[in-house]
């Protein structure tokens, strides 16, 4: 995965800079941090640096927060890092999103500040992933950005309404993130379709574009299956008008018609009003509440997961946001898993480029961090 960079200069106070080295993660108190490769020192608490500020809306700051300062095509940005590590979830996301609907940012520069303001400062990774996106396993919610892809399972009938069961589930196991649900298929449940969606910036306006990259079209016989990929799916799921420009994930959680809802907005202000108008509705939420506008519902027998890339031993692999290294590799992050760490390299994105992680081989912590997309990571 490539990353257009939006910085010309960069500046640090407080700190020395110095040729591009890597991530560091080190022990801080009873936890871990992740110091950005140009800062020599963890306990830097504030910086300056500056970005391209494209356009002629305003660009607001916050005080003691972040403060930013145009100067012609550019602004200095100053972050104080303890200030940042206050701020709720998803804050400093939505914070960039609206310097780019506001047109202080170019189209999809939004999310490319935000990330580069939470790795500018020495911050616990999970507190840096924390400011970028909502804990959508308690809000139900999920935002669609550029790092994300969507895979959408969808079933193919012989017959439509008739119903994938035959008989009684036959049992339900899991947690309170994720269960198994296991029964015998009908006669009616032809195969499935799996497709996987990019999310891009619009070319000249603000906002994203949904698009599919492929379907995998799987027909069940007595012999197995034959899986044939097509450019597009039956059903696309995630067609809006061209104005749509920013999306999110309504999830039920309740019991309703529709397993999510896909809900579109011209700008992020109105994206978060339909937002709200859902959530006051409560059991009753769905498409009509918003008289079908902007919004698409996903049946209950579709299944769509928001999921990152990253590479593993030169393979791409899928994985849910928030997944950690020890997840993507199935290490507990334990003393047991210590011997496996002596050949992991890990890249992570920063400004524009993949950078190596420094981290002690002799401590399982590097398993607990979080994934943002794009990583690289190798093991022997």
């Amino acid at each position: 995965m490539k990353y257009a960079a939006v910085f010309a200069f960069l500046a640090c106070t407080g700190c020395a800079i110095h040729q591009l080295a890597a991530w560091h993660l080190v022990q801080q108190g009873s936890g871990q941090v992740l110091i950005p490769p140009d800062v020599t020192r963890k306990n830097l608490t504030r910086r300056t640096f500056t970005t391209a500020a494209v356009g002629s809306g305003p660009c607001p700051a916050v005080s003691g927060v972040i403060d930013v300062t145009r100067r012609g095509k550019h602004a200095r940005v100053t972050v104080t890092a303890s200030k940042l590590n206050e701020q709720p979830a998803e804050w400093l996301r939505a914070w960039a999103s609206q310097l780019e609907a506001q047109g202080c940012l170019a189209s999809g520069e939004g999310l490319k500040l935000a990330e580069r303001i939470a790795d500018s400062v020495v911050l616990d990774p999970a507190g840096a992933f924390h400011l970028l996106y909502r804990d959508d396993r308690k809000t139900g919610e999920v935002d669609i950005d550029q790092r994300i892809r969507l895979q959408v399972v969808s079933p193919l009938w012989r017959e439509a309404g008739v119903g994938m069961i035959d008989g009684q589930i036959q049992s339900v196991t899991g947690t309170d993130t994720h269960l198994t649900v296991t029964a015998k298929a009908s006669d009616n449940l032809l195969g499935y379709e799996r497709t996987l969606y990019s999310v891009q910036p619009k070319t000249t306006k603000t906002g994203y574009v949904i698009q599919p990259l492929y379907t995998d079209r799987t027909i069940q016989s007595s012999t197995g299956g034959a899986t044939e990929r097509r450019p597009l799916p039956a059903i696309n799921y995630f067609q809006f008008p061209a104005d749509a420009a920013f999306y999110r994930l309504f999830y039920e959680s309740t019991q309703t018609d529709f397993a999510a809802l896909v809900v579109a907005g011209r700008t992020i202000s109105e994206l978060e009003r339909r937002t709200e108008k859902l959530e006051a509705s409560g059991a009753s939420a769905s498409c009509k509440i918003l008289n079908d506008d902007m919004c698409n519902g996903i049946p209950k027998d579709v299944a769509v997961n928001p999921v990152i890339a990253v590479s593993v031993n030169g393979v791409e692999v899928l994985m849910p946001r928030g997944a950690t290294i020890g997840t993507v590799l199935r290490l507990p992050a334990t003393a047991q898993s210590i011997g496996a760490l002596g050949q992991l390299q890990v890249l992570r994105p920063w400004n524009g480029r993949l950078v190596p992680v420094t981290f002690d081989h002799t401590d399982p912590g590097i398993l607990r961090v979080i994934l943002r997309g794009g990583e690289v990571i190798s093991r022997q």
